[in-house]
């Protein structure tokens, strides 16, 4: 048999081969790619039977030792010490650049899709299933990685993640459009995962009345820069490299974030181990978090179904409304510009006041401005009215989208934590997937949009009700605060 020292020494083996594996030959593939100019699918399949095809085994195998490594939890563990707030500043800004990594890789989306379907020559409907894999993905990715955290801690399950972003970050490889909508639904459930990794961190960094402003302005920072990354790299690699460099680029950006996870604290990890609630509470806690989540996935359904299902039909509207000249894409690229200045006034709003009755305000303003929206374009005014009414809706669900993990997060037992996050960020998520699918039908005219803003609208201000209803007593039990080592502020 194996020493003990020897036994926890193989797991770590695995965990550093996997990872030089996955993230050396990534890099290096990618890096091959881009040198040679710009790429097609016919370039692609012509590779594949080369080098190419060692490179992908390579990085598979180096996926399961990584992962072989990690799902072996140690049996001897060292009690971690509080971190320094220098320490915790920075593990906060790597999550922070983890959450723009996963916003980017959903903005990417929309820049590939022109060139993807002048290459492939097929129709909207079918460059459509690109975005339904890549939001299917992240739904799966925010379940299971929700429980992965529980399992596994916080450090393991970000690493793997950012594995799993790394590796899928190839897609940009793949010849075939069959080949893309596989890998661009594998890439969704790697970046899916990283919500409740990152939420699940901040909730042991920051104290628990902070959680929802920290979190909102994190959730904020990084709309706006994984859209200015996509952006930028759009403006910069697209004309030279085609459509296919945008995926590939993710390998840089996961490389670089793989190498400052070590910036996140092993506190992270023990904070969440810690029992929470006197064992006579306990026995109070099932029913509560039950009702407690139904509450805040209803809330994320309908901030990912106002912010991805309904406001993607803007432009399509307003054209068939008779304006045109790109005004309703200008405005759907400008919500990374309104999704920081509300993140900032929700951050703010936070710090000062309940996150139910701010959950209230927002999902009111949603609901009322969508409304408002619908009207507008049904009578066929096309002024100031409707550019006032399209922003509001849109600063309005930002700050929906921005708040509803943060808050959530600070409400659920530390041992489900993580399972508790990944539902609600995985119910927004949903939202956004079904919703431009089950209203393509009736939402393309003024009048459809008109309907569907008047039962969207009113669904919206009533998550927003449902958040302020009375709750249980058992909210009353003091939590430890995790950044303050327990030293005791209810959540």
């Amino acid at each position: 048999m194996l020493s003990q020292p020897r036994a926890q020494s193989l797991p770590l083996a695995a965990i550093v081969a996997g990872c030089v594996l996955v993230a050396g030959t990534s890099v290096w593939h990618v890096y091959g790619i881009f040198v040679h100019g710009p790429m097609s699918g016919a370039s692609m399949n012509a590779g594949a039977t080369g080098s190419h095809r060692d490179q992908m085994t390579l990085i598979a195998i180096g996926v399961l030792l990584a992962l072989a490594g990690l799902l072996v939890r140690p049996t001897v563990r060292r009690a971690a010490r509080p971190p320094s707030g220098a320490v915790r500043k920075a593990a906060l800004c790597v999550l922070t650049f983890a959450m723009i990594v996963d916003v980017s890789k959903t903005a990417t989306l929309g820049f590939v899709l022109p060139g993807m379907r002048a290459e492939y020559g097929i129709s909207a409907q079918e460059a459509a299933l690109l975005p339904v894999c890549g939001l299917a993905g992240t739904v799966l990715g925010s379940l299971v990685w929700g429980s992965l955290v529980d399992r596994l801690g916080v450090r393991r399950a970000l690493l793997l993640a950012t594995l799993g972003f790394i590796a899928t970050s190839v897609c940009g490889s793949m010849p075939t459009y069959a080949g893309n909508l596989v890998m661009c639904g594998l890439m969704g459930f790697a970046v899916g995962g990283l919500v409740p990794v990152v939420f699940s961190a901040i909730t042991a960094l920051v104290p628990a009345h902070r959680v929802p402003a920290v979190g909102a302005l994190v959730a904020g920072i990084a709309t706006a820069g994984g859209y200015l990354v996509a952006s930028q790299s759009a403006v910069l690699l697209g004309s030279d490299h085609g459509w296919r460099s945008l995926w590939l680029v993710g390998a840089f950006s996961g490389a670089l974030l793989f190498l400052v996870l070590p910036c996140v604290p092993a506190w992270c990890d023990d904070a969440a181990r810690r029992p929470v609630l006197p064992p006579r509470r306990a026995a109070a806690v099932p029913a509560y978090v039950g009702e407690l989540r139904g509450r805040y996935v209803f809330f994320g359904f309908m901030a990912g179904l106002v912010a991805l299902g309904v406001l993607t039909w803007v432009p399509t509207v307003l054209r068939s409304a008779g304006l045109d000249g790109g005004a309703g894409e200008r405005l759907l690229a400008s919500q990374a510009w309104v999704a920081l200045p509300a993140a900032v006034v929700l951050a703010l709003v936070l710090s000062r006041y309940s996150a139910e009755r701010c959950a209230l305000v927002v999902a009111t303003g949603a609901g009322a401005a969508l409304m408002v929206t619908g009207a507008v374009l049904a009578a066929g005014q096309h002024g100031w009215l409707l550019t006032v009414a399209l922003t509001a809706t849109v600063f309005f669900s930002n700050a929906m989208t921005a708040a509803i993990v943060p808050m959530a997060s600070v409400h659920f037992v530390r041992q489900r934590r993580g399972r508790g996050i990944g539902r609600i960020a995985g119910a927004s998520k949903l939202g956004g997937l079904v919703g431009p699918v089950a209203l393509a039908s009736v939402i393309t005219a003024p009048l459809g949009f008109f309907v569907v803003a008047i039962v969207v609208g009113a669904g919206t201000v009533a998550a927003g009700v449902v958040m302020v209803a009375r709750r249980p007593a058992v909210t009353a039990v003091p939590l430890r605060d995790d950044a303050r080592s327990g030293s005791g502020r209810a959540a």
